[in-house]
């Protein structure tokens, strides 16, 4: 190609900039893959390059020295791969790299000091971000499901301001344990799921929890501390209420300083209309100073319609009175009292002989079921508690005679 040549296609590629008098570009109208900015250029506009407006195509993105402002999603759902941004940046608006799906890498300029809403949020292969030492601020939702972000160097001050759900589900950036541990809040956890239950053992450390950090769990069982940490209640969350924990089935157990378990939540509302089910996990939520509000767990319990859901709230708020009124423990008493026997099967189907222990020694169970549950517990083989059952219901049965018991159903099983 001649020097003239040359010179003309360079003016053509500069003619696919559309650039105002204040050096704003504002469209691109070219087919490159591989894009070198102008030199005129100042500012990037909005949606130049952006999925609602802009040109998709860009692989490849050069900004040159010079530019100083990069505004709200200019790249948002475009194709890029890889960008060049120049050390006189200074601002990079809110989701401006928003749903880049191939974008891996990328380098923040030392003038940048804040790092806004939603920029990074759905780049699902984003692995490394380097970011200036001078960092202040994290924006809201920033790396928003950036799954695959393996490396970021966050700078190690509490003067970092990090926004709500800033890396939430950056599951390739928890520890050992499973945990995205920042400031004393959890973003993210991750653990293998084999379709088994999931046991989450939270640290005391831990002061807050995040949007949905456990979302991806259909079984899961969360150990925290009694005065455990503030699970946030904004608008969107009490509109959304699974956004604090999606599944219901879910249970929470709290340990004291000793780390004896002293209390437990289990939220089964499984056959529950929607409505009813959003309110029990509207309820279920930590106090504005935190702690567990065991209070409003209570008050579900007038909001459930179905009997299993009802029966296995109150035998558990009995085996675990942490925080019980008394108002509350009549109250599951009494439902307790006129289900007896299908409360007994419960605790029996469950294997909890600690929790059938405390309907024992409550009278709630009496000798009018005795035979029925004693009948069940050897039909499902559960033999502690038979001899529990055995045992309270002071007949002539004594120790050796249920080890015998025993024995016969073992050679029966044979």
């Amino acid at each position: 190609m001649t020097q003239t040549a040359e010179i003309n296609s360079r003016k053509s590629a500069e003619n696919d900039f559309v650039i105002d008098e204040n050096g704003v570009l504002t469209k691109y109208t070219g087919h490159d893959t591989e894009i070198i900015l102008p030199d005129t250029v100042k500012i990037i506009e909005e949606e130049v390059f952006g999925y609602r407006e802009g040109y998709l195509n860009a692989e490849k993105i050069t900004v040159p020295e010079g530019v100083t402002e990069i505004r709200d999603s200019a790249f948002s759902g475009s194709r890029l791969k890889e960008i060049h941004l120049p050390s006189s940046l200074k601002t990079i608006g809110k989701c401006v790299f928003s749903s880049c799906m191939e974008l891996r890498s990328i380098t923040i300029p030392d003038g940048i000091t804040e790092i806004k809403h939603g920029t990074f949020i759905y780049c699902y292969q984003l692995e490394e971000v380097h970011l200036p030492e001078h960092i202040t601020k994290i924006g809201e939702a920033a790396f928003w499901a950036c799954k695959a972000l393996k490396k970021i160097n966050l700078p190690e001050t509490d003067s970092l301001e990090i926004g709500p759900n800033a890396f939430h589900d950056c599951i390739s950036l928890v520890d050992d344990s499973g945990f995205l541990i920042l400031q004393n809040r959890l973003f993210a956890f991750h653990k293998d799921d084999d379709g088994s239950l999931v046991e989450v053992d939270i640290p005391d450390t831990v002061k807050s929890i995040e949007h949905g950090v456990f979302n991806n769990y259909t079984w899961i069982n969360i150990t925290m501390p009694v005065n455990c940490p503030f699970w946030e209640a904004s608008e969107q969350r009490m509109a959304f209420p699974k956004a604090i924990i999606k599944h219901t089935g879910c249970s929470l157990s709290f340990r004291d300083e000793t780390g004896k378990i002293i209390a437990k939540a289990v939220l089964e509302t499984n056959g529950e209309d929607e409505r009813t089910e959003n309110d029990c996990m509207r309820f279920l939520r930590c106090k504005k100073t935190g702690g567990f509000d065991f209070e409003a767990y209570d008050s579900i319990f007038y909001k459930l319609k179905q009997e299993y859901n009802r029966l296995k709230m109150a035998l558990l708020r009995l085996r675990y009175p942490y925080e019980l009124s008394e108002e509350m423990k009549e109250t599951y008493v009494s439902y307790l009292l006129d289900h007896r026997s299908i409360a007994g099967r419960i605790v029996i189907n469950d294997g909890d002989h600690e929790t059938l222990s405390v309907l024992l020694q409550m009278r709630i169970l009496n000798d009018a079921v005795y035979p029925e549950l004693i009948e069940y517990a050897q039909l499902i083989k559960r033999y502690e508690c038979v001899a529990l059952l055995l045992d309270h219901q002071n007949t002539e049965f004594d120790r050796e005679d249920v080890s015998e018991l025993l024995k016969l159903n073992d050679d029966d099983e044979d």
